[in-house]
């Protein structure tokens, strides 16, 4: 079985390249997730990077409020 490494942005590719709102609601989880160890948040921050470069090249910058999965459902309300 293959394995590869996804690679996410960049911090400055994040800053500059990911939607506004898709960038405030991943800074704003991470705040909120003070209580964490470090490497638990580089954890979850490569995850959503990742998750970010996804958005930008293959759903044409779509904020994550409008992708259609029951973890955005609340946040989706705020926007529409």
């Amino acid at each position: 079985m293959a394995f590869f490494k996804l690679k996410g942005f960049t911090e400055e590719e994040f800053n500059t390249l990911t939607h506004p709102i898709t960038k405030e609601l991943i800074k704003d989880f991470l705040r909120s997730q003070a209580q964490l160890s470090e490497q638990t948040l580089k954890q979850y921050r490569s995850a959503l990077y990742i998750f970010a470069k996804y958005l930008y090249e293959k759903l044409r910058q779509q904020t994550c409020h409008r992708v259609k999965d029951t973890g955005c459902t609340k946040v989706s309300k705020l926007f529409d």
